[in-house]
């Protein structure tokens, strides 16, 4: 099997690296312990164009390697010192001053901040399938 033969394939929930459908069954399979005849009537596998870019996300992704956490602390402090001046004015002006807290920034699913890319890696279905080897790719699921 040469690696230009691998492709992507998913069933929505579960991404693996195989040959064909029915080899991306049998990866499914051996990574799952799961008999395929428990399942074709619930889900397929389909081919992912090797162009199509998949982000996989760590979720157990350390803070160490970037300033997310800092970062967001920093604006959990802010925000708490906020409400507070808020709570201390008279019930007739919070209305107002609601408004002026900060929304909470805009995280990837394993908490680090859009701009930061630890644990969450990029790349095309295609370039996944060359880097990975024929297996199991990532799941939505677990």
């Amino acid at each position: 099997m040469s690696e230009l033969e691998l492709h992507v394939f998913s069933s929505e929930c579960d991404w693996v690296v195989a040959e064909n459908p029915d080899d991306a069954w049998a990866v499914w399979c051996e990574s799952t312990g799961e008999s395929r005849l428990d399942y074709e009537e619930d889900f397929d596998f389909a081919l992912e164009p090797d162009d199509k870019v998949l982000t996989i996300w760590d979720e157990d992704a350390g803070f160490d390697h970037c300033d997310c956490k800092a970062k967001l602390d920093a604006h959990k402090a802010d925000v708490a010192k906020k409400i507070a001046a808020i709570e201390a004015q008279p019930a007739v002006a919070r209305a107002m001053l609601w408004a002026a807290v900060p929304k909470h920034p805009r995280t990837h699913p394993n908490g680090h901040l859009l701009e930061c890319d630890v644990g969450c890696e990029r790349k095309t279905c295609g370039q996944w399938a060359k880097q990975s080897g024929r297996g199991f790719l990532c799941s939505t699921e677990y």
